[in-house]
């Protein structure tokens, strides 16, 4: 299976854009060999809609693997989406970048979040490097062993002081979507 991202950034000008989700999508082939497994692109503009389009840019979020998210120029709509990706996803699935000549500052609120540069100037090979390793981070952390299920005896006696993780306290991560079926080497959603 492969793995998908969501890319949130502003639509206007057109070809500005197109072009940083293009080099996204050229970036995220490159991590895809890094990592063994494909890493498809997504944006807003691949959403069919005929109406109200934020509860389908949503749930495209929250089904998403990892996000990256452009917060350049400080575009009202991306900084909603942003939002609702750090409310559905874990911090190392929200990956936030912007132009590095964007005059606005960076904001607050968001501040303490890593910000990965780029010049739409430039031949980004840094930014490719950094992206590259974030995205692979990003995969790293998703669980793609099965957990076997365990039963608990009551009373339960657990010794937390020695230094050794207890098993039996560990439970499957239920606000990810990705899990292997039995006896497969793939993916699937559940």
């Amino acid at each position: 299976g492969a793995i998908n991202c969501f890319v949130i950034s502003p639509f206007s000008p057109t070809q500005r854009w197109k072009q940083l989700f293009d080099l996204i999508c050229q970036i995220a082939e490159q991590a895809s060999q890094a990592v063994g497994v494909q890493i498809l692109c997504n944006r807003v503009d691949t959403v069919p809609s005929s109406g109200v389009i934020h509860p389908e840019i949503w749930r495209r979020i929250h089904a998403a693997d990892f996000v990256i998210c452009d917060v350049t120029g400080q575009n009202g709509n991306v900084m909603i989406e942003l939002g609702v990706a750090a409310a559905y996803k874990r911090k190392e699935h929200v990956i936030i970048i912007r132009d590095k000549n964007d005059e606005r500052p960076r904001l607050f609120d968001i501040n303490p979040a890593h910000h990965l540069e780029y010049d739409p100037f430039d031949d980004n090979t840094e930014f490719a490097k950094q992206l590259i390793k974030v995205m692979a981070d990003a995969v790293v952390s998703f669980p793609f062993e099965a957990m076997k299920h365990q039963s608990v005896q009551l009373p339960f006696h657990a010794a937390l002081d020695d230094g050794n993780d207890v098993r039996t306290l560990f439970t499957p991560d239920i606000a990810h979507r990705r899990m292997l079926e039995i006896g497969r080497a793939s993916c699937r959603e559940r």
